[in-house]
């Protein structure tokens, strides 16, 4: 299950609104579509000159997938993908 994390905004940003719509518009049509999580990490991100750095985190266990869906993100923010050992779903 591929988890692509929001990173680096407030609560009240309303840009997430849109970046989740071209999360979803980048990854329509796939065959991992209905795999796929965003998560919404409200945090604060900035570089050591305080410069607001957001970007998105993928987690997955597939290399290959996570390389794709990696690149198809990057036209919208910075990405970070970060290869899970394993994902054990609740039994």
């Amino acid at each position: 299950m591929p988890n692509i994390e929001i990173v680096g905004f407030s609560h009240s940003d309303k840009e997430v609104y849109g970046i989740v719509d071209a999360i979803k518009a980048s990854l329509s049509g796939t065959e991992y579509e209905d795999e796929v999580v965003i998560t919404e990490m409200y945090s604060y991100c900035a570089d050591l000159k305080g410069n607001q750095k957001p970007f998105l985190r993928v987690c997955d266990t597939d290399n290959t997938r996570l390389h794709e869906i990696g690149k198809r993100l990057s036209t919208i923010l910075d990405v970070e993908m970060v290869l899970l050992s394993g994902f054990l779903e609740r039994v």
